[in-house]
């Protein structure tokens, strides 16, 4: 013994590595001599009879003859007879160098071409378009066998047209409604069935009795009695507002979704805010101020500036998507030190920075909570000793009176106490939409926007700013310009009058307000022109525009060259050279 302990140095014979080999692989003949287990040694296959020379160490794992286990390498013959046995189908058009590598080769039965592996044809793989085609082949249900099916699963659907395959369109019919459609056979194989019967199942589903409807509205708006007969959602029904005894006829769905009577409803404020401003108001005359737009730059709804307070009051409904504009106002009043007080009504989850209420302030009994919010801001803002007699009956009706949509008798009341040199003629529908009104001084009749008449804007005639056209020629002819040609005819002051130029004959179209300033023509002396300069070249043109027509660019690139406001156009530096005309070029 010599070297590693229980290791022996004896070489193993051929006799003993046949004993060997017979215990592991009886049916490997060995013809040749032993020499070492790393040395090929010739052997001889006793099934097949191949001979080959393996290594001694591989024989002793238990590794046979390559030919039986097919790991022989082929020829280009005998690989395209091995293929031929698998895939009759498959004609080899390529060379052949093993099986790991792509070979091309067609199919007889499509004629596409492709490349494989040599290894994937050995394992029986052939053309896939051809495969994909007989599994759907086999996939196919017959027309009895689908009709059958369906009967099955969808008993409500009448087959009509040729089955060709669940990915196939196929004409049915609903039996319940007569509809006809074209749908994918394997989604009504599935379960889905007519759309119309879904539709009308779903909307069956959504419909309420009129108690269902009537005890939901009650807990929406409970100023609101329903008169008519409810039908459906989508219809109108008519109602009757216990307030102010208005009716209309809203949708149902609409009610349901908060809106309320139109009448009792202000474009521009609501009860909640009026109630909290009145009964402010009442108690400070001198320090609440309504939608002011000074302290911060944006319009707060209510604000006490002595006490550093404001409020932004509104339903959720309204103000749903203006929740980060009310948050900016919040973060704008801390920087100037006031506290904002941010209220939704109606809101269905709490909002962080914002007192949320669930139910509708203005449809409270008693309007508890306004009464309890007013009270908590005179305690906490304003001096604990101080008392304060409310007559709360006198504010709610301030309040519902303020936030009413205004009425024509109430518009020309208000009329009488701003301008009562104006007499309103027609009907009030909207702040936006024009009135007829008449001036008491002069007679003239005209029509007006309401909320322009509620912000002092009066007679337009009286004022100066309308003229007729016989007055607008008077006036043309006493300023003295008499190088133009009215050819149009006075209509207001926003619209040009058509003029001609008796000197070049230039045709325009000017304001009614520079006619009468003399401002004249703009192709001759009557009209601006400034000379300007190119100080590289030297060169002086008459005008910008001809400048700018030398030198490729637009005139108004010169002229801010000119003003300072940019440093070259057109790579030059240019400069005015003088006035030919002091006036200013109008067309």
């Amino acid at each position: 013994m010599n070297g590693v302990k229980g290791k022996s140095n004896t070489k193993r014979t051929t006799t003993q590595f046949i004993e060997e080999l017979a215990k592991v692989n009886p049916s490997v003949e060995v013809v040749g001599e032993y020499v070492s287990s790393h040395t090929g040694i010739d052997c001889v296959c006793r099934k097949c009879g191949y001979s080959w020379q393996p290594r001694p160490t591989n024989l002793l794992l238990g590794k046979g003859c390559p030919a039986c286990a097919g790991r022989l390498k082929y020829t280009r013959d005998t690989f395209i007879n091995a293929v031929q046995r698998v895939n009759p189908n498959v004609t080899i058009l390529g060379e052949y160098t093993n099986s790991d590598k792509p070979i091309f080769v067609r199919c007889n039965l499509c004629g596409r071409e492709w490349l494989p592996t040599g290894t994937s044809l050995l394992a029986g793989k052939a053309c896939a378009v051809c495969s994909r085609k007989r599994g759907a082949q086999k996939r196919i249900e017959s027309q009895e066998e689908f009709e059958e099916n369906l009967k099955k699963i969808n008993p409500y659907i009448e087959v009509l047209g040729k089955y060709q395959g669940k990915r196939k369109r196929i004409e049915v019919r609903c039996r319940r409604c007569g509809y006809q459609w074209n749908p994918i056979a394997d989604n009504i194989s599935r379960g889905k069935g007519c759309r119309r019967c879904a539709i009308e199942d779903n909307r069956r589903k959504r419909l309420f009795t009129e108690n269902e409807f009537k005890e939901r509205l009650y807990t929406v708006n409970r100023n609101i009695e329903v008169i008519g007969d409810y039908k459906s959602s989508q219809q109108r029904i008519l109602v009757e507002c216990k307030r102010c005894h208005y009716r209309w006829s809203p949708t149902a769905n609409s009610l349901l979704q908060g809106t309320g009577c139109p009448s009792c409803s202000h474009t521009a404020t609501s009860f909640m805010e009026q109630f909290l401003y009145v009964a402010l108001k009442t108690a400070l005359p001198d320090a609440v101020l309504s939608r002011d737009k000074k302290i911060i730059g944006r319009e707060l709804d209510i604000v006490i500036p002595s006490r550093k307070y404001a409020m932004e009051i509104g339903s959720w409904y309204w103000h749903h998507d203006k929740i980060k504009k009310d948050l900016q106002k919040k973060a704008l009043c801390e920087e100037k030190g006031i506290h904002l007080n941010i209220i939704y009504d109606s809101c269905p989850h709490e909002i962080e920075g914002i007192t949320c209420y669930s139910f509708d302030l203005a449809s409270e009994q008693d309007h508890k909570t306004l009464k309890k919010i007013v009270n908590d801001i005179l305690l906490k803002y304003i001096d604990a000793g101080c008392a304060f007699d409310i007559d709360w009956e006198k504010i709610e009706q301030s309040a519902y009176e303020f936030s009413r949509r205004r009425s024509t008798e109430f518009f020309v009341r208000e009329m009488k106490s701003i301008n009562p040199e104006i007499e309103v003629l027609g009907e009030y529908t909207g702040y936006k939409n024009n009135v007829g009104c008449r001036c008491k001084k002069c007679g003239k009749t005209w029509n007006a926007k309401p909320d322009h008449l509620l912000h002092g804007t009066g007679c337009p005639y009286c004022a100066g700013r309308d003229k007729t056209p016989e007055e607008f020629e008077r006036l043309f002819a006493e300023c003295g310009n008499s190088d133009l040609i009215l050819l149009g005819q006075y209509k207001n002051t926003q619209s040009r009058i058509h003029c001609k130029c008796k000197k070049c004959g230039y045709e325009w179209k000017m304001l009614p307000s520079h006619l009468l300033e003399g401002k004249g023509c703009g192709q001759c002396n009557g009209g601006t022109r400034k000379r300007v300069r190119c100080v590289e070249t030297g060169e002086v043109f008459e005008s910008m525009a001809e400048a700018a027509r030398e030198v490729g660019v637009g005139p108004s690139k010169i002229c801010n060259v000119c003003k300072g406001l940019r440093k070259t156009a057109a790579g030059y530096s240019w400069q005015y050279v003088e006035t030919v005309n002091p006036e200013n070029d109008y067309k």
